[in-house]
């Protein structure tokens, strides 16, 4: 039974952000999550917590590099590729895990 809970609580996957987007986790309604990333690629990734459409902290991976958030109901994570080749990242996603996963362009 704990096992079952520990996994519906719980999402590990492997992420590609392409060239010049970004991948919005979250822009829906939710509870608490935290986001343990890492980037295995080869170019920088910024991983950004939006509260009410407003970056609030931004953290860049440089490849290699690891980091763990934490996120509110009201906040969203957004993990930004701005560079011209493709971005890629082991996530695991532990708490609330009914978020919306969405590519977007960069502003």
């Amino acid at each position: 039974m704990w096992i079952m809970l520990w996994m519906a609580c719980h999402l590990h996957s492997g992420l590609f952000v392409p060239a010049r987007e970004q991948f919005v986790l979250g822009d829906n309604p939710h509870g608490r999550f935290s986001v343990k990333v890492e980037n295995i690629g080869e170019v920088p990734v910024d991983l950004v917590v939006h509260e009410d459409g407003e970056p609030v902290s931004t953290v860049t991976l440089s490849p290699g590099d690891r980091t763990k958030s934490r996120f509110t109901a009201e906040q969203t994570a957004l993990f930004v590729n701005h560079t011209d080749r493709e971005a890629s990242l082991s996530v695991d996603v532990v708490g609330d895990v009914g978020l919306s996963m969405d590519y977007a362009p960069l502003p």
